[in-house]
């Protein structure tokens, strides 16, 4: 089970690096160079990576949405059994209403890990898919597909109907080859980070494919998927219509990938994806506005086969039968007959320092947990934090978090925007915080929160 599980997520992440399928259209010399670069990607043990999201949709009743994400991990073992590392730092914003998208998960021996205030929990893959592929499907139901109320109730995991539509959306997908709708280009050779690098610029037909045999047959996967009471199969005029229909829906889609080859070793080290579209609901007799989508993906890969292994976090609780303990209204019908196993959790051991203004302090990061810091600060008082690395650079990304006495978080940074030369892009700061007279806990950690490595800590009094 491990290994199938963790094999298709991490399955996710080739498909955004390799992307073979869109290799073929530039010359054969650059399609074997390319080709061989991504079988060359998908075989090595390990590899780091790192990215930056930023999706932009307009025309939804609930106001403009954007989401501003960044991320960075790593993937280890994946000739045995796949291990992910991964922390995301952004959030989502809706009709001017933003919400935090912080995470810290790992993915180890068939366990998702999750750090929730400093505090790591379990859950195996094998319970943890299910679910949320139930409510991924109750939402598809629910919000794109007008469903009915019993479709969307249907619990996915247990229903036949919705199981057989499933797998024949896989299928349908498993078979959409991109080949004959894109055409790729070769760009002049540059150096890339002092790297000789060939970039290729690959463009998708999308209005062709959609209307290709194997589009047809995922669109109709996606609407036996909506409601698995709608037909199974459509005849070949109603194929031909919904067809038209969708093509034109999406005639002003377009889809580019860039994809980065290193010439010294072989590897993809970088892949860019761009989507833009504008939908006009119009034309298929709805009424609103016309939904405009950009997506911009920008995934770096490196140190291919060079990655540690990856760890579960030490005294972390793992839960089972999550299923007993897990309430989504019309998802869950039903806990299963088996209780969760009791477990216990110990919490992580730290030592809290004590932190006097304007003096440098050094702590040193475990790569286990975060370091706090105690700082007491007088009446009206107005601070700057700084973490400075006293690693080499590159080497540990630092973050700073000041929170209440109680843990309540009042400010943070990652990647400090300073004009100060003192400091690397990757340093943190807080500038001009603000205090009332108390106790306040600052905690520094890296980015992944497993990097190891010593920073100085200097709370800065500013002085009227």
């Amino acid at each position: 089970m491990t290994r199938h599980r963790t094999g298709r997520l991490i399955g996710i992440l080739y498909l955004l690096v390799a992307g073979a399928g869109l290799a073929p259209g530039a010359a054969q010399q650059d399609d074997a160079l390319l080709t061989e670069a991504a079988a060359r990607t998908r075989q090595a043990s390990s590899f780091q990576f790192d990215f930056d999201l930023l999706l932009m949709l307009s025309g939804i009743p609930q106001g403009d949405a954007l989401v501003n994400l960044r991320g960075e991990g790593a993937v280890t073992d994946l000739e045995t059994t796949p291990a992910l590392s991964l922390v995301t730092d952004g959030g989502l914003t809706i009709g001017g209403r933003h919400t935090p998208a912080i995470l810290q998960a790992r993915v180890v021996d068939g366990i998702a890990y999750f750090n929730r205030q400093e505090r790591w929990s379990g859950t195996p893959l094998s319970e943890l898919v299910p679910l949320v592929q139930d409510v991924i499907v109750s939402s598809f139901r629910a919000g794109f597909a007008g469903a009915s109320e019993a479709a969307v109730l249907t619990h996915s995991a247990a229903d036949p109907l919705t199981r057989e539509a499933l797998d024949a959306l896989r299928l349908s997908l498993n078979n959409l080859d991109l080949i004959g709708f894109t055409e790729t280009v070769r760009h002049e050779d540059e150096p890339v980070n002092d790297r000789p690098t060939a970039r290729y610029t690959s463009t998708v037909d999308v209005a062709a494919l959609v209307r290709s045999d194997a589009g047809q047959n995922v669109i109709v996967g996606l609407l036996q998927l909506g409601d698995p009471a709608s037909p199974q199969a459509l005849s070949g005029a109603e194929r031909n219509a919904l067809s038209a229909l969708i093509a034109q829906l999406f005639d002003q889609t377009t889809l580019t990938v860039e994809r980065y080859v290193g010439l010294d070793d072989g590897y993809l080290h970088r892949v860019v994806v761009e989507l833009a579209m504008t939908v006009d609901t119009a034309r298929a007799g709805a009424s609103g506005l016309p939904l405009t989508l950009n997506l911009n993906l920008d995934l770096r890969l490196s140190n291919f086969g060079g990655v540690p292994a990856i760890q579960a976090p030490e005294n972390a609780m793992v839960i089972a039968g999550l299923a007993n303990v897990v309430s989504v209204p019309g998802v869950i019908t039903a806990p299963t007959a088996r209780a969760p196993e009791p477990a216990t959790l110990t919490p992580v051991p730290r030592v809290i320092l004590s932190i006097a203004p304007n003096t440098p302090t050094t702590i040193a990061l475990s790569g286990a947990a975060p370091t706090d810091l105690r700082y007491s600060a007088a009446s009206g008082e107005t601070v700057s934090i700084v973490v400075r690395s006293l690693e080499e650079p590159g080497a540990l990304d630092t973050t700073v978090e000041l929170l209440t006495s109680n843990a309540i978080r009042l400010n943070y940074n990652d990647d400090q925007a300073t004009v100060r030369d003192d400091l690397l892009s990757t340093d943190s700061a807080i500038e001009g915080q603000a205090l009332e007279a108390g106790d306040y806990i600052i905690r520094v950690n890296s980015f992944t929160g497993t990097a190891q490595g010593s920073a100085e800590v200097t709370v800065e009094r500013i002085v009227p």
